[in-house]
C-alpha cells in the first residue's frame, strides 16, 4: 500500500473512532454504484473490517439503470469485472432495479417528472 492510500486509510480510522460511526457489533448497509466514490468507500469499509466486529452488505442500485443493463459488450464486460472483484473480496453485492412509482421499470429520469414528489 502506498503511502497517500495509508495516510488516507488512517485519517478514515481516526474519524469513525471519533465520532463512533461504528460502534462494536453494528450493521452495514451500504448503496453501491459502481463508480469510483462508491468503490472507494467500499475498500475503506472492507479495510476497517478487518481491525472491527461489524457486519457489511452491499446493495447495487441499478441507476442509472441502462448502465448495467446495455447492450454494449464493453460496459457489460466492465461492470461484471466489477462485480467479480468484490466477489472476490467476499463482498456480496446485491443488485436493485428500480421501478416507477406506479410500478413499470424504470428507464432514465425524463420519465419522473410525471410524478408529484414530496420533496
Amino acid at each position: 500500500m502506498d503511502t497517500i492510500s495509508t495516510n488516507f486509510f488512517e485519517k478514515f480510522k481516526e474519524n469513525v473512532k471519533k465520532w463512533d460511526l461504528l460502534p462494536e457489533g453494528s450493521s452495514v448497509i451500504m448503496w453501491y454504484s459502481g463508480g469510483k466514490d462508491s468503490c472507494a468507500l467500499l475498500d475503506l469499509l472492507l479495510r476497517f473490517k478487518e481491525d472491527r466486529n461489524f457486519s457489511l452488505e452491499a446493495y447495487l442500485a441499478a441507476i442509472p439503470h441502462l448502465v448495467y443493463k446495455s447492450k454494449d459488450r464493453t460496459q457489460q464486460e466492465a461492470m461484471q469485472a466489477n462485480l467479480d472483484y468484490w466477489a472476490n473480496r467476499g463482498i456480496k453485492i446485491n443488485i436493485l432495479n428500480p421501478v416507477m412509482p406506479d410500478g413499470r421499470a424504470y428507464k432514465d429520469d425524463s420519465e419522473l417528472d410525471a410524478f408529484p414528489t414530496k420533496c
